[in-house]
């Protein structure tokens, strides 16, 4: 009997604590459950806010290369809708109306979406290497020109006087974006050339101004800053014409500070003053 006893007891034992294991079991999976499902949650939450949220919400436009123009002007002036979301948002649009902007160089654009939210724009400003005059509606402007003769306006613009004034190029005929007519190309170049070797001399200039030829070409009649007298000369302009303009009016100041004209043209130099022309040598006489 005692056996019988002892064994039923062992039974007993054995049951409840397989009982009890099975609990454990079967709390432990549901725990597990839980805790996949909320970290399938924070997943989830994440991938929510951290990516599909912002390809939702507005693109975020991110500049590089501009100098004196501001980048929320350049965003005005294109003319975008930038509540748009990212995922929707053109970008050949938006690229094609930067690169009618005339203050913008359109070779150096670069436009690209970049994941969840980004807009990122890469522009180079047109450089100017003439500033110009330009009548609008009835009123002067100033205007800037680029090496490949394109006409455009930068409000961020500031001459600190390496950039030369030249007026009289029939802008009147154009518009911003446009360029300037063909015949003045050859100045441009060289002035590009002045402005690469000794850029010191336009500071001495208050304007060149392009004087147009019956024959369809032109003369220059440059301005010195500190002097009354204007200069002219035939088309070329270099850095020999220049300096020998310099020492030609160190020459008249000197003798004769009422000299109104220099004519350096036909390779002979002559002054008109008071109405009358003679000759450099009869100066220095």
């Amino acid at each position: 009997m005692s056996d019988g006893f002892v064994y039923t007891e062992y039974g007993r034992y054995f049951e409840q604590e397989e009982k009890r294991q099975k609990s454990v079991d079967k709390k432990f999976k549901v725990l597990k459950i839980l805790v996949l499902a909320l970290s399938a949650f924070l997943i989830l939450d994440v991938v929510l806010y951290a990516v599909v949220f912002p390809c939702f919400s507005p693109a975020h436009v991110v500049f590089s290369g501009l100098e004196t123009i501001s980048s929320n002007d350049v965003l005005r002036d294109s003319g975008m809708d930038f509540t748009t979301s990212w995922i929707s948002f053109d970008r050949k649009e938006f690229a094609a109306r930067l690169a009618s902007n005339p203050a913008l160089d359109a070779d150096s654009l670069v436009v690209e979406k970049k994941f969840p939210d980004q807009v990122l724009v890469h522009v180079s400003e047109r450089m100017p290497v003439v500033v110009s005059l330009m009548n609008l509606d009835g009123r002067t402007r100033t205007v800037q020109i680029d090496k490949n003769g394109v006409v455009f306006s930068s409000a961020g613009f500031h001459n600190n006087g390496a950039v030369p004034l030249v007026t009289g190029l029939e802008l009147e005929k154009v518009t911003e974006g446009f360029h300037i007519a063909p015949a003045y190309k050859p100045l441009l170049d060289q002035i590009v050339v002045l402005a690469e070797n000794n850029p010191a001399y336009f500071s001495a200039l208050s304007e060149i101004h392009v004087q147009p030829l019956a024959s369809g070409s032109y003369e220059l009649v440059m301005y010195p800053i500190h002097s009354r007298t204007r200069i002219i000369t035939d088309r070329s302009l270099s850095e020999e014409t220049l300096r020998y303009m310099l020492v030609v009016l160190d020459v008249i100041d000197s003798v004769d500070t009422d000299v109104e004209e220099v004519d350096m043209r036909y390779g002979s130099i002559s002054y008109k003053w008071a109405g009358k022309s003679v000759s450099l040598e009869d100066i220095r006489e």
